[in-house]
């Protein structure tokens, strides 16, 4: 709104525009962008822990895949299908043993909080597999 009517007198704005910034409230905006700032930083930690980036390049692709997934316009309930998903950045497998640990996941945090049907709907999305060669999906599952 700023740069749209930097150089207009408020009863040159819009009706519409004009409601809208009649109800800006500089504190809550800047609340939210804290928010929202805080939930990128989380998602980059995530993505870092899982991703193993080894280069500058895997580095770069995580904050394009974290700005990605918090910069969007669709609602928290939007559905990112596979070809979104690898489009963004995300690792996207097949592989049985990781599905099912990935539905144990669902359905630890639908436990958690305390849904009486899992809600969550990742269904494909996992990490790179770790580096230590002992660790087996199997050993994941059982924890």
């Amino acid at each position: 709104m700023r740069k749209k009517y930097a150089k207009h007198r408020p009863d040159e704005i819009p009706s519409p525009d004009q409601q809208l910034c009649s109800q800006f409230d500089p504190i809550i905006q800047t609340e939210m962008s804290k928010i929202v700032f805080d939930t990128l930083i989380v998602a980059i930690d995530l993505l870092t822990k899982s991703q193993k980036p080894k280069d500058e390049r895997g580095t770069g692709k995580i904050l394009s895949t974290a700005l990605a997934l918090g910069k969007n316009a669709y609602p928290h309930s939007h559905v990112i299908d596979r070809e979104e998903a690898r489009k963004i950045g995300l690792n996207v497998t097949k592989d049985p043993a990781m599905i099912l640990l990935l539905k144990s996941y669902k359905k630890w945090v639908s436990f958690r909080l305390a849904e009486e049907v899992n809600f969550h709907i990742i269904e494909q999305f996992s990490p790179n597999k770790t580096d230590d060669k002992n660790e087996k999906t199997e050993d994941k599952i059982k924890e």
